[in-house]
Parts: structure tokens; C-alpha cells; sequence
């Protein structure tokens, strides 16, 4: 659906997740307002080779809507990147199981009531086949699949290895970098090992295998 609606290829999730603008000021009805480390969260950050695309998600399809939630993503973003930055809001209706999904565009990129609307469009997901759960009954655990992490966002796993390469490679730093609690930390860095991407060193630093770099490659 987010390649169909935004015309494009190749998109992986970048990031997600718990943020720290930069110093960055905007115009509100000819007042400036200057904000620095504000803390925000990003719903995700897609991207391709030429393109990044923030979206901003909700279940249901609210009333009203605090632009700041798409704005400060959008600054952020935007300040640590060259490629041109494109902004989705998104809503999952749950009882008539829709999609929607908005692009809203800021120019100027520093005037905050410059938002306007590009595009906008509905889907619906007809299920064709539904599986199962018989034809999985008969698979049988392997010993290596007994070694299960408690780590519960995939996203979040994924995410690890790029917080590590970015300095972020102790415990106490990586509970500030996601906003984890202490056993939070444990659990993702022990799904990261699993996966071969990062390992925990005698001075309980982490640091990035061969995998976890090439990983980062891609």
C-alpha cells in the first residue's frame, strides 16, 4: 500500500521510535518559536536510495489532529539528511477495515502553517485465502529455536545494530536511546547476538560482527 500510494520502490524502514530534535526555529502567524530537544516519537521513517518518507499513524480516524506530530518529525528528519523528505499521515479505520493515508507537503519548510494536502487515498484489503494454523501443527521445534529472547518489536531488533554503530554501545546508553528500562536493554541486545549482528565484549561494551556490518551496508 505505501509503495502503490507513494509511487515508489524499494522502500525500507529506516527507523522508529523515540527522538531528540536538533535547535531548529519556525513560523507561527509571524511569532518565531524556537524549539531544542524536544522529544518526539516517530511512528517510522521509510527510504529508498533517492527518497525518505516519514508517517505519522493512528488506529481510528481522529477528530482533531496536533500537526507538531508530523512537523517536528518532518524537521528532524529533514536536518540530518540530503534526500527530499515527503510526509504521510496514516489511519486504520478497524469497523470498516480501512486504509487511509494522507501526503501533506511544508513549503516553506519553515513556516509551520504552511502545511497543504498533495494527495490522499483509501484501501481495503480483500483476504483471497485464509491459512490454516492445521498446516503448521506439524513443525517441530529445532534445538537452536529453544534460545528465544524476550524482545517483543522486531523493529526495535532491527534498529539495534544502527544505535551501535552510532556510539550508543553500552546498556545505560542504549536505555536512553530507545527509552528502555533496564531489563528492556538485555533483551534486545540478547535478540541482536541471536542474529549474529552484534556481541557483547569483556568490558560490556557492544559491538558490531562482520554480519552486523554488512548489515548496516545495505
Amino acid at each position: 500500500m505505501l509503495a502503490d500510494f507513494s509511487k515508489l520502490s524499494n522502500l525500507h524502514l529506516s527507523f522508529r521510535g523515540r527522538r531528540t530534535t536538533p535547535r531548529f526555529s519556525f513560523d507561527v502567524s509571524g511569532s518565531e518559536i524556537e524549539v531544542n530537544s524536544a522529544q518526539i516519537e516517530v511512528d517510522a521513517v521509510y527510504e529508498n536510495v533517492d527518497i525518505i518518507v516519514i508517517v505519522e499513524a493512528k488506529i481510528g480516524i481522529p477528530n482533531s489532529f496536533s500537526i507538531r506530530q508530523l512537523y517536528y518529525s518532518f524537521r528532524i528528519v529533514h536536518s540530518n539528511n540530503k534526500k527530499p523528505v515527503r510526509n504521510l499521515f496514516f489511519c486504520f479505520e478497524p469497523s470498516q477495515q480501512l486504509y487511509l493515508s494522507w501526503e501533506n507537503e511544508f513549503n516553506p519548510q519553515s513556516s509551520f502553517e504552511s502545511i497543504h494536502l498533495i494527495q490522499s487515498k483509501q484501501y481495503k484489503v480483500k483476504v483471497a485465502h485464509v491459512v490454516s494454523v492445521k498446516e503448521y501443527q506439524n513443525v517441530r521445534p529445532t534445538r537452536m529455536k529453544l534460545n528465544i529472547p524476550q524482545a517483543d518489536d522486531v523493529n526495535k531488533i532491527l534498529q539495534f545494530p544502527f544505535r551501535v554503530f552510532e556510539g550508543y554501545d553500552t546498556s545505560e546508553k542504549m536505555i536512553k536511546a530507545f527509552g528502555f528500562v533496564q531489563r528492556q536493554s538485555s533483551y534486545y541486545r540478547q535478540a541482536a547476538e541471536i542474529l549474529g549482528l552484534v556481541r557483547l565484549e569483556s568490558d560490556k561494551k557492544y559491538k558490531l560482527t562482520d554480519i552486523g556490518e554488512q548489515y548496516l551496508k545495505l
